[in-house]
């Protein structure tokens, strides 16, 4: 009878290795939770930031974004820098924030009484989003509006992914959420909030001034916040948030934690506040406003084809800019008095001639009497010189105008402006001619009065 026998086998396995998936999980949960929250709290804090950059609302998209994510549009104060009011998304916009936020809150609570409230505000964000999506479509707005859609979208499907893979987390494997950390840090990547805070702590005259320009165009709208006092609003705006930071991690419960760097990080931010970089920004941001009340805004515009200014307190500025040099801008300070477009373009192409038949090099033709202003133009889309305007320079009112009969070339020449004679715009005086503006028609020769514009 055979034996039995028992045959051993060994085998050898590579180890292994184990994931700590729901820990995974429940970390990506929270990033997505954060992102979706961080997308609405963030387009929203632009309004309220506004209120201190008022140069904000001239950034492309402002009124658009702010307009379709913010339920505080639907307010009108009659300030300046507020969007148009756009109350069709306000309760959208509400109920996507307030969506948001409680998915966010809800963390670390995915029990059975947590949960129906967890995919609530879910599904109110969803519903909210096609709400808004739909309006826009409806609207003919969807091509302006189309970066507030994707942070609509983007919104929503983070949302829903959090509520979705809360509920197969569970609640013990939730992490705590920082106690400020990652907050400071947004708060300090985004500009403009520090910025807004330091405005509002150290730079009200800043602020005020922002205001005053905001009317302006050019650059001149900027005027206030492309200044080296910007920087050190900054960073009084930056030592306040970890200030704030500081105090939240030495508020209880300690559990054991060490409050050594808190203390020193809260007391060196308050100091340097306090004693160093805030004097100095409160009085860069003063000076800057001064200039601002009362300077000449030369350097802040941008693309000025040609700047007139007469030394004033404050100081009266006339300025053509634009392509084509065709936008008219009177400034008092660097505050706008008047202007506009006269459907006119001031840039000389090549083809400007004095009375004599010289060519004129200026890139535009024109001279000053007091604050008369008096160029040469020529139509749109035509490159024949024809019209002869004056402006006052104080609020860039138009005074009068001159067209050769039929619209054909006109010459000039500039008599005993005040601005000086210069032969490259066509300003050149004999001895003892008198003020005049000298316009030539074909063979015809006509001398104007440049205050009035009446036949001398």
């Amino acid at each position: 009878m055979a034996k039995d026998s028992t045959e051993i086998i060994s085998t050898d396995f590579d180890p292994i290795i184990v994931v700590d998936a729901p820990s995974r999980s429940a970390a990506e949960v929270r990033a997505l939770s954060l992102a979706g929250l961080l997308i609405i709290v963030l387009t929203n804090a632009v309004l309220v930031t506004t209120a201190w950059i008022p140069e904000l609302a001239v950034v492309p998209g402002y009124q658009q974004l702010v307009s379709q994510l913010s339920p505080l549009a639907a307010f009108d104060p009659a300030v300046p820098w507020w969007p148009e009011t756009a109350t069709s998304a306000a309760l959208p916009g509400a109920v996507l924030l307030l969506g948001a936020s409680i998915v966010h809150l809800l963390m670390r609570h995915t029990g059975p009484v947590f949960r129906p409230v967890l995919i609530g505000a879910a599904a109110a964000v969803a519903i909210a989003a096609i709400v808004m999506v739909i309006v826009t479509l409806v609207s003919g707005d969807a091509t302006a509006n189309i970066t507030g859609l994707l942070l609509i979208a983007t919104t929503t499907v983070l949302v829903v992914l959090v509520a979705v893979r809360q509920a197969h987390v569970a609640s013990d494997s939730l992490p705590s959420p920082p106690r400020g950390a990652r907050w400071l840090i947004v708060y300090l990547a985004v500009l403009p909030l520090p910025l807004a805070v330091g405005r509002a702590l150290q730079g009200q005259a800043l602020a005020g001034a922002g205001y005053s320009v905001s009317g302006a165009n050019s650059g001149v709208e900027f005027a206030a916040l492309l200044t080296p006092a910007s920087l050190l609003l900054y960073l009084v705006g930056a030592t306040a948030g970890v200030v704030v930071w500081a105090t939240v991690l030495l508020l209880p419960p300690w559990q054991g934690r060490s409050l050594v760097a808190p203390a020193v990080l809260g007391g060196l931010a308050i100091g340097a506040t306090v004693g160093v970089v805030g004097p100095y920004a409160s009085s860069a941001a003063a000076g800057r406003a001064q200039e601002i009340a009362v300077g000449a805004p030369d350097a802040a515009v941008w693309d000025a084809c040609s700047i007139r200014h007469w030394p004033a307190d404050p100081a009266q500025t006339f300025t053509l800019t634009g392509e084509g040099c065709t936008e008219i801008t009177s400034y008092s300070g660097f505050i706008r008095i008047g202007g506009g477009n006269l459907n006119a373009v001031f840039e000389n192409d090549g083809v400007m001639t004095d009375a004599d038949g010289n060519s004129l090099s200026a890139r535009v033709v024109s001279a000053v009497w007091g604050y008369t202003v008096v160029a040469v133009a020529a139509s749109p889309y035509q490159f024949e010189p024809n019209s002869l305007y004056s402006f006052d320079g104080r609020d860039g009112r138009l005074l009068w105008s001159f067209q050769c009969p039929g619209g054909g070339h006109i010459a000039t020449r500039f008599v005993a402006a005040e601005s000086g004679d210069d032969p490259a715009t066509g300003a050149v005086t004999a001895a003892g001619e008198a003020p005049g503006v000298i316009a030539r028609c074909g063979e015809d020769m006509v001398r104007l009065d440049p205050a009035t514009g009446a036949l001398l």
